[in-house]
């Protein structure tokens, strides 16, 4: 059964054949698809499921938007500020970063970066 969040035929490439760097985020962000972010959550113990997705959309929104990794004020800001231009949206539940470090407990920014396939925050240092 696949997630609503999810296409159907996101390519047969594997997140092991994908260039990353010594601490497994992607080199390219073009290599990234939806496939690839469910290999990235399982290698991460992450589960995915409609929160964790729809934190994992708004962490490409803002890069999207803005080029760059977020800081965590920078990122619930974000959430604060979507969920006010789109009421119908469920980011203002998001914009919680107890929330946040509870579902991503390995550390929000560098685990939602490393899933969305974003570059590694700059603030991140390896473990």
């Amino acid at each position: 059964m696949h997630n609503h969040f999810m296409v159907e035929n996101c390519g047969a490439m594997s997140y092991t054949d994908i260039a990353q760097d010594k601490d497994g985020y992607l080199l390219d962000i073009h290599d990234w698809n939806l496939a690839i972010a469910e290999q990235i959550a399982h290698k991460e113990h992450i589960v995915l499921d409609a929160k964790t997705w729809q934190a994992i959309m708004a962490m490409h929104r803002f890069y999207q938007t803005y080029q760059l990794e977020p800081t965590m004020r920078a990122f619930i800001t974000f959430l604060k500020q979507h969920a006010e231009q789109h009421p119908d949206s469920s980011d203002a539940t998001l914009a919680d970063s107890i929330l946040l470090h509870h579902m991503f407990p390995g550390g929000v920014l560098k685990q939602l970066c490393k899933i969305a396939g974003l570059p590694k925050p700059k603030r991140c240092f390896s473990a």
